[in-house]
């Protein structure tokens, strides 16, 4: 995906995702949601409670320098979670981007467990741990420009998804967040 984050795109992502979890309670939808939510909470709130409207692709002037990997700087960052992390998320030693790895996740986890023959709750719990990791790697990077303007009609559409959301998953803070929005 482009690494330009939008508001409105982040939205209807949320209301989707929302959903397909109301539909099948599949926990990959819900951890999508509330892994959107956390960081549009973190990067894209302003101290009013209002929704920033875009954060840019480039940092340093260069497309996603922020976001991409190289594999050896993952192996010592995880250290003995690297190899699962690196085979799940498809991280090879050229990159699939400018020499670089864009994170690639191309089966749910459900499926990897199965097929690998190891403990769900286990897997979700030792990947957390190493997304973790990398973030805080990640935070003292140069992070990409936030376009900071409110637009009202991409709000709407986000208290909107935070409210659903909040319905949808019986999340109260998440409605308290669009109410806050709203104000």
């Amino acid at each position: 995906p482009h690494f330009e984050k939008m508001l409105y795109i982040n939205a209807q992502m949320i209301s989707n995702y929302s959903d397909a979890y109301k539909i099948d309670k599949n926990e990959a939808y819900h951890r999508t949601v509330s892994q959107t939510i956390d960081w549009l909470e973190r990067e894209m709130t302003d101290n009013k409670g209002r929704f920033y409207s875009s954060q840019d692709a480039d940092s340093e002037g260069e497309e996603g320098l922020f976001f991409i990997w190289d594999k050896s700087e993952i192996e010592s960052l995880l250290k003995e979670n690297a190899a699962e992390f690196i085979k799940l998320y498809q991280v090879t030693d050229t990159g699939n981007f400018e020499g670089k790895n864009i994170l690639n996740l191309n089966q749910s986890l459900q499926t990897y467990a199965v097929e690998n023959d190891i403990d769900y709750d286990a897997l979700v719990t030792r990947l957390a741990n190493s997304k973790r990791i990398l973030w805080e790697t990640r935070e003292k990077r140069i992070p990409p420009l936030r376009d900071d303007k409110i637009i009202t009609a991409w709000n709407a559409m986000m208290i909107k998804s935070f409210s659903y959301a909040g319905q949808q998953l019986n999340r109260q803070d998440y409605l308290e967040i669009a109410i806050n929005a709203a104000e």
